[in-house]
Protein backbone atom coordinates (compact mmCIF):
# COMPACT_ATOMS: atom_id res chain seq x y z
CA UNK A 1 0.00 0.00 0.00
CA UNK A 2 1.62 3.43 -1.22
CA UNK A 3 0.89 6.93 -1.05
CA UNK A 4 -0.19 7.24 -4.36
CA UNK A 5 -3.18 4.16 -4.13
CA UNK A 6 -4.50 6.33 -0.60
CA UNK A 7 -4.53 9.31 -2.84
CA UNK A 8 -6.73 7.43 -5.74
CA UNK A 9 -8.57 6.32 -2.92
CA UNK A 10 -9.82 9.76 -1.31
CA UNK A 11 -10.71 11.06 -4.75
CA UNK A 12 -12.56 8.41 -5.29
CA UNK A 13 -14.39 8.34 -2.08
CA UNK A 14 -14.96 11.99 -2.60
CA UNK A 15 -16.86 11.90 -5.48
CA UNK A 16 -18.15 8.40 -5.18
CA UNK A 17 -17.56 8.61 -9.42
CA UNK A 18 -14.22 6.88 -10.76
CA UNK A 19 -14.82 8.50 -13.43
CA UNK A 20 -14.99 12.21 -11.80
CA UNK A 21 -12.16 10.90 -9.65
CA UNK A 22 -10.38 9.83 -12.71
CA UNK A 23 -10.77 13.73 -13.85
CA UNK A 24 -9.49 15.13 -10.74
CA UNK A 25 -5.98 12.55 -10.87
CA UNK A 26 -5.24 13.08 -14.52
CA UNK A 27 -6.31 9.07 -15.17
CA UNK A 28 -8.24 6.99 -17.11
CA UNK A 29 -11.48 5.53 -14.98
CA UNK A 30 -10.28 2.31 -16.04
CA UNK A 31 -6.77 3.37 -14.17
CA UNK A 32 -8.72 4.62 -11.16
CA UNK A 33 -11.01 1.62 -10.55
CA UNK A 34 -7.50 -1.12 -10.87
CA UNK A 35 -5.98 0.86 -8.73
CA UNK A 36 -9.08 0.77 -5.93
CA UNK A 37 -9.37 -3.11 -6.94
CA UNK A 38 -5.69 -3.64 -6.17
CA UNK A 39 -6.02 -1.77 -2.66
CA UNK A 40 -9.39 -4.15 -2.24
CA UNK A 41 -7.26 -6.95 -2.53
CA UNK A 42 -4.43 -6.23 -0.76
CA UNK A 43 -6.76 -5.02 2.54
CA UNK A 44 -8.97 -8.11 1.78
CA UNK A 45 -12.26 -5.74 2.28
CA UNK A 46 -14.69 -4.22 0.27
CA UNK A 47 -13.80 -0.35 0.49
CA UNK A 48 -16.61 0.82 -1.87
CA UNK A 49 -20.58 -0.94 -2.38
CA UNK A 50 -20.75 -1.29 -5.93
CA UNK A 51 -24.55 -0.86 -7.93
CA UNK A 52 -25.72 0.20 -11.73
CA UNK A 53 -26.86 3.23 -10.44
CA UNK A 54 -24.34 4.44 -7.62
CA UNK A 55 -21.13 4.08 -5.97
CA UNK A 56 -21.00 4.36 -1.72
CA UNK A 57 -18.53 3.57 0.41
CA UNK A 58 -19.05 0.57 2.59
CA UNK A 59 -18.35 0.71 6.25
CA UNK A 60 -14.42 -1.15 6.28
CA UNK A 61 -13.92 1.86 3.52
CA UNK A 62 -15.27 4.81 5.66
CA UNK A 63 -12.83 3.87 8.35
CA UNK A 64 -10.22 3.76 6.45
CA UNK A 65 -10.61 7.25 4.79
CA UNK A 66 -10.30 8.01 8.20
CA UNK A 67 -6.92 6.33 8.14
CA UNK A 68 -5.85 7.82 4.88
CA UNK A 69 -5.98 11.19 5.76
CA UNK A 70 -4.24 10.95 8.86
CA UNK A 71 -1.00 8.92 6.71
CA UNK A 72 -1.19 11.40 4.13
CA UNK A 73 -1.24 14.29 6.25
CA UNK A 74 1.61 12.48 8.32
CA UNK A 75 3.54 12.14 5.73
CA UNK A 76 3.53 15.34 3.99
CA UNK A 77 4.55 17.09 7.40
CA UNK A 78 7.44 14.66 7.55
CA UNK A 79 8.90 15.53 4.05
CA UNK A 80 8.40 19.09 4.40
CA UNK A 81 10.73 19.40 8.04
CA UNK A 82 13.17 17.18 6.14
CA UNK A 83 13.25 18.83 3.13
CA UNK A 84 13.21 22.59 4.70
CA UNK A 85 16.21 21.86 7.37
CA UNK A 86 18.08 23.94 4.79
CA UNK A 87 15.41 27.11 5.38
CA UNK A 88 14.57 26.31 1.82
CA UNK A 89 10.53 25.90 1.26
CA UNK A 90 9.84 23.27 -0.89
CA UNK A 91 7.68 20.08 -0.85
CA UNK A 92 4.39 20.09 -3.09
CA UNK A 93 0.97 22.31 -2.88
CA UNK A 94 -2.25 21.18 -4.35
CA UNK A 95 -4.30 23.65 -5.82
CA UNK A 96 -7.78 23.75 -6.51
CA UNK A 97 -10.04 26.39 -9.16
CA UNK A 98 -12.33 26.80 -11.61
CA UNK A 99 -11.50 27.16 -15.74
CA UNK A 100 -12.14 30.89 -15.16
CA UNK A 101 -9.60 31.37 -12.30
CA UNK A 102 -6.71 29.28 -13.85
CA UNK A 103 -7.16 31.58 -16.40
CA UNK A 104 -7.51 35.20 -14.88
CA UNK A 105 -6.32 34.68 -11.45
CA UNK A 106 -3.70 32.33 -11.20
CA UNK A 107 -1.16 33.09 -13.99
CA UNK A 108 -0.25 36.25 -11.67
CA UNK A 109 0.43 34.70 -8.78
CA UNK A 110 1.55 31.38 -9.64
CA UNK A 111 4.22 33.70 -11.68
CA UNK A 112 5.17 35.55 -8.56
CA UNK A 113 5.12 32.52 -6.06
CA UNK A 114 7.25 30.53 -8.45
CA UNK A 115 9.79 33.30 -8.70
CA UNK A 116 9.45 33.11 -4.78
CA UNK A 117 9.76 29.51 -4.11
CA UNK A 118 11.44 27.31 -7.23
CA UNK A 119 11.96 24.42 -5.25
CA UNK A 120 7.86 24.48 -3.91
CA UNK A 121 6.03 21.63 -6.55
CA UNK A 122 2.69 22.76 -7.85
CA UNK A 123 -0.30 20.81 -8.79
CA UNK A 124 -3.59 21.94 -9.97
CA UNK A 125 -6.68 20.90 -9.79
CA UNK A 126 -9.64 22.30 -11.82
CA UNK A 127 -13.18 21.52 -12.21
CA UNK A 128 -16.39 23.49 -11.17
CA UNK A 129 -16.00 26.14 -9.01
CA UNK A 130 -19.07 25.00 -6.83
CA UNK A 131 -17.26 21.53 -5.07
CA UNK A 132 -13.72 24.21 -4.35
CA UNK A 133 -14.80 24.13 -0.42
CA UNK A 134 -15.31 20.11 -0.46
CA UNK A 135 -11.67 19.53 -2.05
CA UNK A 136 -10.05 21.33 0.82
CA UNK A 137 -12.11 19.50 3.69
CA UNK A 138 -12.00 15.72 1.64
CA UNK A 139 -8.26 16.69 1.59
CA UNK A 140 -7.40 16.79 -1.95
CA UNK A 141 -6.36 20.13 -2.34
CA UNK A 142 -4.21 22.23 -0.12
CA UNK A 143 -5.93 25.67 -1.36
CA UNK A 144 -8.70 26.51 -3.35
CA UNK A 145 -9.39 29.41 -5.19
CA UNK A 146 -12.88 30.50 -4.45
CA UNK A 147 -16.26 32.81 -4.01
CA UNK A 148 -16.10 33.55 0.14
CA UNK A 149 -19.37 30.91 1.25
CA UNK A 150 -22.18 32.01 2.51
CA UNK A 151 -21.63 30.36 5.96
CA UNK A 152 -17.93 29.17 6.28
CA UNK A 153 -16.53 26.84 8.82
CA UNK A 154 -14.62 28.03 11.64
CA UNK A 155 -11.13 25.77 10.70
CA UNK A 156 -11.28 27.53 7.24
CA UNK A 157 -9.39 30.81 6.41
CA UNK A 158 -10.78 32.82 3.36
CA UNK A 159 -8.42 35.72 1.89
CA UNK A 160 -9.92 38.07 -0.49
CA UNK A 161 -8.70 38.61 -3.95
CA UNK A 162 -11.12 40.21 -5.99
CA UNK A 163 -15.01 40.92 -5.80
CA UNK A 164 -17.11 40.47 -8.89
CA UNK A 165 -20.74 40.69 -9.51
CA UNK A 166 -23.22 38.50 -10.59
CA UNK A 167 -24.75 39.28 -14.70
CA UNK A 168 -27.00 37.96 -16.63
CA UNK A 169 -26.25 37.43 -20.33
CA UNK A 170 -28.19 36.78 -23.36
CA UNK A 171 -27.22 35.67 -26.64
CA UNK A 172 -25.60 37.83 -29.21
CA UNK A 173 -27.43 36.35 -32.43
CA UNK A 174 -30.98 35.47 -33.40
CA UNK A 175 -32.60 33.46 -31.04
CA UNK A 176 -36.14 32.05 -30.47
CA UNK A 177 -36.79 34.61 -27.64
CA UNK A 178 -35.54 37.61 -28.68
CA UNK A 179 -38.97 39.02 -29.30
CA UNK A 180 -38.77 38.88 -25.27
CA UNK A 181 -35.39 40.55 -24.43
CA UNK A 182 -36.68 43.64 -26.19
CA UNK A 183 -39.26 43.82 -23.09
CA UNK A 184 -39.26 45.12 -19.58
CA UNK A 185 -38.77 44.40 -17.09
CA UNK A 186 -38.10 41.34 -18.40
CA UNK A 187 -40.61 37.71 -17.65
CA UNK A 188 -38.74 35.37 -15.53
CA UNK A 189 -41.83 33.39 -16.31
CA UNK A 190 -41.72 32.85 -19.91
CA UNK A 191 -37.67 33.77 -20.68
CA UNK A 192 -35.83 30.52 -20.67
CA UNK A 193 -33.12 30.45 -17.91
CA UNK A 194 -29.82 28.28 -17.90
CA UNK A 195 -28.24 28.39 -14.25
CA UNK A 196 -25.62 26.75 -12.16
CA UNK A 197 -27.53 23.75 -10.15
CA UNK A 198 -25.58 24.78 -7.09
CA UNK A 199 -23.35 26.77 -5.03
CA UNK A 200 -23.05 30.90 -4.39
CA UNK A 201 -24.57 31.69 -7.56
CA UNK A 202 -27.61 29.47 -7.39
CA UNK A 203 -28.86 30.73 -3.82
CA UNK A 204 -28.54 34.32 -5.04
CA UNK A 205 -30.76 33.28 -8.17
CA UNK A 206 -33.14 30.80 -6.14
CA UNK A 207 -33.52 33.63 -3.31
CA UNK A 208 -34.45 36.09 -6.14
CA UNK A 209 -37.29 33.64 -7.01
CA UNK A 210 -38.84 32.97 -3.80
CA UNK A 211 -38.87 36.64 -2.20
CA UNK A 212 -40.82 37.79 -5.79
CA UNK A 213 -42.48 34.95 -6.20
CA UNK A 214 -41.28 33.75 -9.17
CA UNK A 215 -41.67 30.43 -11.19
CA UNK A 216 -38.89 30.33 -13.22
CA UNK A 217 -38.85 29.02 -16.25
CA UNK A 218 -35.64 27.22 -16.56
CA UNK A 219 -34.12 25.73 -19.99
CA UNK A 220 -31.27 23.80 -17.75
CA UNK A 221 -29.18 23.33 -14.41
CA UNK A 222 -25.76 22.87 -15.54
CA UNK A 223 -22.25 21.81 -13.55
CA UNK A 224 -19.81 24.50 -14.02
CA UNK A 225 -19.71 28.66 -15.11
CA UNK A 226 -18.50 27.31 -18.70
CA UNK A 227 -21.47 25.03 -19.31
CA UNK A 228 -23.50 28.17 -18.77
CA UNK A 229 -21.90 30.29 -21.61
CA UNK A 230 -21.70 27.34 -23.79
CA UNK A 231 -25.22 27.29 -23.67
CA UNK A 232 -26.45 30.54 -24.06
CA UNK A 233 -23.74 31.54 -26.98
CA UNK A 234 -25.66 27.98 -28.56
CA UNK A 235 -28.80 30.48 -28.27
CA UNK A 236 -30.49 28.03 -25.78
CA UNK A 237 -31.66 31.08 -23.18
CA UNK A 238 -30.52 33.52 -20.74
CA UNK A 239 -27.50 32.75 -18.19
CA UNK A 240 -26.44 33.53 -14.68
CA UNK A 241 -22.70 33.99 -13.54
CA UNK A 242 -19.84 36.20 -12.72
CA UNK A 243 -19.31 38.74 -14.43
CA UNK A 244 -15.36 37.71 -14.40
CA UNK A 245 -16.44 34.56 -15.72
CA UNK A 246 -18.60 36.47 -18.60
CA UNK A 247 -15.67 38.54 -19.27
CA UNK A 248 -13.16 35.80 -19.94
CA UNK A 249 -15.08 33.13 -21.56
CA UNK A 250 -13.95 32.62 -24.88
CA UNK A 251 -16.86 32.49 -26.15
CA UNK A 252 -17.79 35.42 -24.42
CA UNK A 253 -17.85 37.57 -28.68
CA UNK A 254 -21.55 35.12 -28.85
CA UNK A 255 -23.29 36.90 -25.92
CA UNK A 256 -23.83 39.79 -24.28
CA UNK A 257 -24.62 41.17 -20.63
CA UNK A 258 -28.24 41.66 -20.24
CA UNK A 259 -28.54 45.81 -19.13
CA UNK A 260 -32.27 46.45 -16.42
CA UNK A 261 -31.92 43.24 -15.04
CA UNK A 262 -32.10 42.69 -10.72
CA UNK A 263 -28.94 43.34 -8.73
CA UNK A 264 -28.27 40.24 -7.28
CA UNK A 265 -25.59 41.77 -5.73
CA UNK A 266 -21.65 40.38 -6.02
CA UNK A 267 -19.35 38.41 -4.00
CA UNK A 268 -15.81 37.92 -2.72
CA UNK A 269 -12.92 35.61 -4.88
CA UNK A 270 -10.12 34.69 -3.26
CA UNK A 271 -7.47 32.06 -0.94
CA UNK A 272 -9.57 29.18 1.16
CA UNK A 273 -7.48 27.08 3.44
CA UNK A 274 -7.48 24.81 6.55
CA UNK A 275 -6.29 27.09 9.56
CA UNK A 276 -4.12 24.15 10.56
CA UNK A 277 -2.41 23.66 7.24
CA UNK A 278 -0.36 27.18 7.94
CA UNK A 279 1.50 25.07 9.69
CA UNK A 280 2.99 23.73 6.48
CA UNK A 281 5.60 25.91 4.99
CA UNK A 282 4.45 25.69 1.69
CA UNK A 283 1.09 26.94 2.42
CA UNK A 284 2.05 29.54 4.16
CA UNK A 285 4.42 30.52 1.74
CA UNK A 286 1.34 30.67 -0.92
CA UNK A 287 -0.80 32.47 0.98
CA UNK A 288 1.96 35.22 2.27
CA UNK A 289 3.04 35.73 -1.42
CA UNK A 290 -0.57 36.22 -2.73
CA UNK A 291 -1.93 38.59 0.59
CA UNK A 292 1.13 40.70 1.57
Amino acid sequence: MDDYSLTVFLASAKTLNFANAATILNLSPSAVSRQIKRLEDELGVQLFVRTNKYVELSSQGETFRKYAVERLDGVNKILEEMTSLDGVVSGELTIFASVTACFTILPRIVAQFRTSYPRVFLKLISGDSAEAISHLTDNIADIVIAAKPSRISENLEFKKILETPLVFIAPSNESSFSDQLEKQPFNFDQLPLIIPNSGISRQRIDEFFISNRINPNIYAQVSGNEAITALVSLGCGVGFLPKIVADSSSSSRNYYIMEGMPDLGSYDVGLCYKRASLHKKSVKAFVDSVCN
